[in-house]
């Protein structure tokens, strides 16, 4: 039998495959070698009777965790193993190694994790390669559930709550700062009770400081990952100006825009604000093909609501979700484009790929405060114009609707 763990410092899940290909998972606290010692890893998997019990004769163990960042921490998890599995084969490795395995597809790709903390790293394939370091949850951790929780707490602290989130809050939790502090700075493992009030954040998802919470800390991840210096070029449709110039995040600070050249992987960002644009499946910008591989969709007041990209970068087959669907456990809708080369020219293909996009893009009528509007086809412009502070509305046409269309050159 072989078992698999990946790890963060919340919780572990454990996949066991047994001689015949089956696969059983189980769940459990997390582990970390920063805060947890050898003795402490053993006695809580034993305590999980069900899950010992049905492991305990594996022959091999492969466990990717938060934290088994050198050798030294390695070793603290790897001995607290194998006082629970003295006769496997066990390897330890970092979370972020498992995250690059899952999701390489045969090209050289940036993997990144956004759990407890978050994390990146660059894997080819080979050689996995941390461009940016963690730094955890006290100095960075950008865009995580310990990252949201402790914006949360701060802002409760020094009173600036909407009130319905405050009254919430309080009838939920009833914290003190005496009580807080001591969650924070007295008792361990305060990453993961900043990360356990996600839950409380995802109850109030359609408030604005929750949606604006979401934003910021997205922008600070990603202003993290700029630094990985991948090159990109942005466009303004319709026109497709190009935006020069450096990237500068919520505190002013400034990065570098690498130009793209054709030797390397870069991409283009075309931005749709308040007009139209017909996309093409490929783009030549400074000498440069691109392929389109992602849209994002959203109203002005919501932000993105609904994604599509390819599936493999190829134009004819595509996956797209919607944010509100996803929450209630709705996947993503595939679709398949195909062009008979026989019975129909490039030009009639190009005009039933722009069309079946308006057939598959699901529509929800959102008809409660409690879900955010992104339709044009349910909430006339006065309404999205008011949310918006732009009053002097008086039509009841679509609403206003933003695109940004991501290509990529590889």
């Amino acid at each position: 039998m072989i078992l698999i763990a990946e790890s963060g410092s919340t919780k572990t899940d454990w996949v066991l495959v047994n001689d015949q290909n089956e696969i059983t998972m189980f769940k459990s606290m997390g582990f970390n070698p920063f805060f947890h010692s050898s003795e402490f890893i053993a006695e809580k998997i034993k305590e999980n009777v069900e899950f010992y019990h049905a492991s305990k004769n594996v022959e091999r163990l492969y466990f990717y965790g938060a934290g088994c960042s050198s050798n030294e921490m390695n070793q603290i998890v790897k001995s607290g193993l194998s006082l629970v599995y003295p006769n496997s084969l066990i390897t330890v490795g970092h979370d972020l190694l498992a995250c690059a395995l899952s999701t390489y597809k045969g090209e050289p790709a940036i993997s990144c994790i956004l759990g407890t903390g978050s994390n990146s790293c660059y894997y080819d394939g080979q050689t996995l390669r941390e461009e940016v370091p963690a730094i955890a949850y006290v100095l960075g951790d950008e865009g995580s559930g310990s990252y949201y929780g402790k914006k949360l707490i701060r802002d409760y602290l020094y009173n600036q709550l909407p009130s319905s989130i405050k009254e919430d809050f309080e009838d939920q939790f009833g914290s003190s700062k005496s009580e807080i502090f001591e969650n924070v700075y007295m008792k361990p493992h305060a990453n993961v009770y900043l990360a356990s009030f996600m839950k409380f954040l995802n109850r109030h998802y359609h408030h604005k400081y929750v949606i604006d919470m979401i934003q910021n800390g997205m922008n600070e991840f990603l202003t993290l990952l700029a630094q990985l210096k991948i090159p990109f070029t942005r466009l303004f449709a319709p026109n497709l100006s190009e935006i020069s110039g450096e990237v500068t995040d919520k505190d002013n600070n400034k990065f570098e825009v690498l130009t793209p050249t054709d030797s390397q992987p870069s991409m283009l960002i075309v931005r749709c604000f308040r007009t139209r644009w017909r996309p093409e499946m490929t783009l030549k910008q400074n000498g440069i093909r691109y392929k389109l591989a992602s849209v994002m969709i959203g109203s002005e007041y919501c932000g993105h609501q609904i994604g599509a990209s390819t599936c493999d970068l190829r134009v004819c087959r595509w996956a797209c979700a919607d944010s509100d669907a996803c929450r209630e456990g709705i996947g993503p809708t595939f679709w398949k484009i195909k062009r008979d080369p026989n019975k129909e020219s490039i030009p009639q293909f190009k005009e039933r790929w722009w069309h079946t996009w308006g057939k598959v893009f699901p529509v929800v009528l959102f008809n409660s405060e409690s879900m955010c509007d992104f339709s044009p086809h349910n909430r006339s412009s006065c309404t999205l114009e008011s949310k918006t502070k732009k009053t002097s509305c008086t039509n009841h046409n679509a609403g206003v609707v933003n695109s940004d269309f991501i290509y990529i050159h590889i």
